[in-house]
């Protein structure tokens, strides 16, 4: 190997623009470099691990002329550069125009401006490379479209439209393939986007969902079901979030956003007469129809009865039907036993986001077009 590496860099000057085929065990070995230069054996791939914050390797000054007044751009928030780089060279853009800098890889010298053009000082842009084409954005609000620059003589080509909403926040990226944007959605989290860049406008080849928070549920204090104190963390699952926390006397449950309803703790409340579920571990609520998910849940303060609405607008009661908590009249003198979830109502509208409140003698559903149901002790409904 060394012998080659000597032969090429003793060869001929014209010898040197030929292209080599180089052997696969290169590109294994490609591995190993990473490896000594990050310091690490294996290097995480950055489009599901994100950039390694030591994964600064070297760097180098670029000297490129600058616009009249490019310094003051810079100083005053329009300034700011971007990069593009094919594995020869570096396409950069600033307040100076468009320029092409040497890497010193693929027979460049680095740092070396090999060309430069004035297309659009100063404006802020995104620059990226996909199936050997350069393209260039704009960073202004709204802008739908891509502009293809000329790798060689750094001018505008064409433009492919975005058959996709840019307003908002976004960004696009590249991965050498396809052009992608990723864009925040309105009830939060992100959505992933790839275009393929063959015809405007360019159409969507992959897309999904992105969710870069994760709801935790911390607690503090005391309870039955969790004996430590200090704040600390009870529940997270990145792959089923919580969308709402329940708690009662002796024990907490979690809605999550797959539609289940977990607790830990007593199940007396969900009218479950097993043994409680220790801390750490959690136990679904199983509902009479196991094609349903949880819309709202709620429970008494006491943990003696809880109130659950499905997507189908089904409200279901567990617990103790003590005094007509459950719809119905309540049982003799004896002391109540807790009952397993069962329907209760039926809300005329399926998928009504219900808000329940508590009361001694009264519990209340509340459905998105404002009706409110009251079933008061004893079974009597009202409205």
């Amino acid at each position: 190997m060394l012998t080659a590496v000597s032969s090429l860099i003793t060869a001929p000057h014209h010898l040197t623009q030929n292209t080599l085929q180089i052997p696969q065990i290169f590109y294994s070995l490609q591995d190993s470099v990473k490896a000594v230069l990050l310091g690490c054996v294996t290097v995480a791939d950055w489009f599901e691990k994100g950039v390694p914050a030591k994964s600064f390797v070297e760097e180098w000054t670029i000297s490129v002329p600058l616009e009249e007044g490019g310094e003051r751009e810079e100083e005053g928030g329009r300034g700011g550069a971007a990069v593009a780089c094919d594995g020869r060279f570096l396409y950069i853009h600033g307040s100076f125009g468009l320029a092409k800098v040497g890497s010193g890889y693929g027979n460049t010298q680095r740092g070396l401006v090999y060309k430069m053009e004035p297309f659009r000082p100063g404006e802020k842009a995104w620059l990226g490379l996909a199936e050997g084409k350069l393209f260039y954005y704009p960073l202004s609000q709204g802008e739908d479209s891509v502009l293809v620059i000329n790798a060689d003589t750094l001018q505008e080509e064409t433009s492919l439209d975005l058959d996709v909403d840019c307003l908002g926040s976004q960004c696009l990226f590249s991965d050498g393939e396809c052009i992608g944007q990723i864009k925040v959605k309105k009830e939060g989290g992100c959505v992933l986007r790839k275009f393929a860049t063959l015809s405007s406008p360019m159409p969507v080849v992959e897309e999904k969902a992105l969710q870069l928070s994760q709801k935790t549920v911390l607690v503090m204090g005391k309870a039955k079901y969790d004996s430590q104190e200090s704040i600390h963390t009870l529940y997270q699952d990145t792959s089923d979030q919580v969308v709402r926390v329940m708690a009662s006397r002796n024990s907490v449950a979690v809605q999550t956003t797959s539609g289940k309803l977990l607790y830990t703790g007593s199940g007396a409340v969900f009218g479950i007469t097993s043994k409680d579920v220790s801390k750490g571990e959690w136990k679904e609520v199983a509902l009479p129809d196991k094609n349903v998910k949880v819309e709202h849940c709620a429970c008494d303060n006491a943990g003696t009865f809880c109130l659950v609405v499905s997507d189908k607008g089904t409200v279901y009661f567990g617990g103790v039907n003590k005094k007509g908590e459950a719809g119905e009249a309540a049982g003799g003198r004896g002391q109540s036993k807790p009952g397993q979830a069962k329907a209760s109502g039926k809300a005329e509208q399926a998928g009504g986001v219900w808000m329940c409140l508590w009361r001694p003698r009264y519990r209340h559903g509340h459905t998105r077009r404002e009706t409110l149901h009251v079933w008061e002790s004893g079974g009597r409904p009202g409205g």
